[in-house]
Parts: C-alpha cells; sequence; structure tokens
C-alpha cells in the first residue's frame, strides 16, 4: 500500500498519508486474480480531482484503491506500469489529475 509519497521540494520532501485514510496500490503490484475473478467483476472508470488527497477520500477508512493510471490533463504526464518509478512531475497533492481506478460491481467503490 501506498502511504507515503516523496516529493523534491518542501522542506522533508515526504508527505505521509493519514493512517485513518484509504489508500491505492497499482494495478501491476497485485496478481491479476487478486482483483478480479468471476465474482469479482468490475469496471474501469475515469474521474478527476484535485489531488491524490481528493481522490482517496472518496473511499471508506482502510479501502485499498487499486489504480490503472495517473494523468495530469494539462501536462499530459502520465503514471502508470511503465513509469510507475519515475518522479511524478506535476504536484500530486493539488494538482489536477485524472485517475484510472477499479470499481468493483459488487461494492460501493
Amino acid at each position: 500500500m501506498i502511504k507515503v509519497f516523496k516529493f523534491l521540494e518542501g522542506d522533508t520532501g515526504y508527505v505521509m498519508l493519514p493512517d485513518d485514510m484509504a489508500t491505492w496500490v497499482w494495478d501491476f503490484m497485485l496478481p491479476y486474480t487478486a482483483y478480479y475473478n468471476e465474482r469479482n467483476r468490475y469496471e474501469l472508470v475515469t474521474e478527476q480531482f484535485h489531488g491524490i488527497i481528493g481522490f482517496l477520500e472518496q473511499f471508506p477508512r482502510g479501502y485499498v484503491a487499486v489504480v490503472n493510471r495517473i494523468l495530469n490533463p494539462q501536462t499530459m504526464i502520465f503514471h502508470d506500469r511503465d513509469n510507475a518509478g519515475f518522479p511524478w512531475g506535476f504536484n500530486i497533492q493539488t494538482d489536477l489529475i485524472e485517475v484510472t481506478y477499479y470499481k468493483f460491481m459488487d461494492s460501493n467503490n
């Protein structure tokens, strides 16, 4: 689970998510069967948020959102399985981001 974000600015360069907040994980970090099987169908949903916390606030406490892609629509810089370890190239905390994530059909999220 991702709970700490590293940035190249600020005093420490790190931002820690609160313990009681939802978190997220890249889809490629999980085996495919962990988030898909015959009983656990999903659809990929793309929505815009102001920063990653805006995205995470829609989920209940402790929920782990499975993310496919994060895009900054203004710069067209995106992150997915092919460049997940690279610097963000935009402010993940405050910039407008477009998140493509898995919405599971058998739950509210």
